[in-house]
């Protein structure tokens, strides 16, 4: 009888002594094939024991334990060469406004996943798609956050919190300030869009507001042939979405290993239609509502 915690324990000691690896290198220790080993691993994985990276060494990702990001760079030489070119630039400037580099840039970023941490930052011109190297410490990016070439470094604010929570008003800054009671208004559109998932049959697992009457996350269950699925709606009060709001969005639901719902009352921008079509068709359900 093969015992699979064994085995599993065994994969684990192998990559904390020998980093990321790919399946037929990791089936060595299991003195089986790489299909086996790679159904262990599918295994670890959802139990985030372990994880997988998107770019690959031939035709196979690498997995790689918690805390070994640093290791990925292994996968450089198997990168298209955009992406080389796209990696090395992040990785000298560590945050890079998505507006300021090149077409073809922007896309790679949207292309390495392990590489390109995409953040909203909130800015004297609104929020805007900057891209973080995904090494790079709290300390660096707050430096760079509060460099002059940033103009509306002393003003902006970051959305994306938990991965960037750098960006705070000095306390002389406040006390300048007078200080106004902040009258709480009614959250009305995560009323609405609860409603919404109601009225289509969904269950809502999980829920939480972002920013009120702006944006909301729910986790859903779905009913489907094969059983009940879990999906992350995400919903944006917006006249227009841009192609960084759907990024963001396919990139939360990766995080929680969900297929998105994205759900709003806007409009696509002809680019986020482009994005949509291109490199999000089966990764994000866009559903617009009234």
């Amino acid at each position: 009888m093969v015992d699979i915690p064994l085995l599993k324990q065994n994969i684990l000691n192998f990559l904390s002594q020998n980093g990321p690896s790919v399946p037929v290198r990791i089936s060595s220790v299991l003195g089986s094939d790489s299909f086996f080993a790679g159904a262990i691993l599918s295994e670890l994985f959802a139990e985030k024991k372990v994880k997988i990276s998107a770019a690959k060494m031939g035709r196979s990702p690498v997995y790689y334990l918690h805390g070994q990001e640093n290791r990925l760079s292994l996968l450089f030489p198997h990168l298209p060469d955009k992406e080389k070119e796209a990696y090395t630039y992040l990785q000298e400037k560590k945050l890079v406004r998505d507006t300021e580099a090149i077409p073809s840039i922007r896309v790679a970023f949207r292309m390495m996943k392990d590489f390109a941490a995409p953040v909203m930052i909130q800015t004297s011109t609104g929020e805007e798609l900057f891209w973080r190297w995904h090494l790079a410490s709290d300390e660096e990016i707050k430096a760079l956050h509060a460099a002059p070439k940033l103009v509306e470094a002393k003003q902006a604010t970051l959305i994306e919190a938990k991965p960037l929570e750098v960006a705070q008003q000095t306390a002389k800054e406040a006390e300048k300030k007078p200080k106004k009671r902040a009258q709480s208004k009614p959250d009305e559109f995560s009323g609405v869009i609860q409603s919404y998932i109601q009225k289509s049959n969904l269950q809502i697992v999980e829920q939480s507001v972002i920013r009120k009457n702006a944006e909301a996350h729910f986790v859903v269950r779905v009913p489907s042939n094969v059983g009940e699925l879990n999906m992350l709606v995400v919903a944006k009060n917006k006249k227009k979405i841009s192609d960084a709001d759907l990024t963001l969005a396919h990139q939360k639901g990766q995080s929680k290993k969900m297929i998105t719902i994205f759900m709003t009352n806007g409009e696509l921008t002809k680019k986020a239609n482009e994005h949509m079509e291109k490199n999000l068709k089966g990764y994000v359900i866009l559903k617009r509502h009234t």
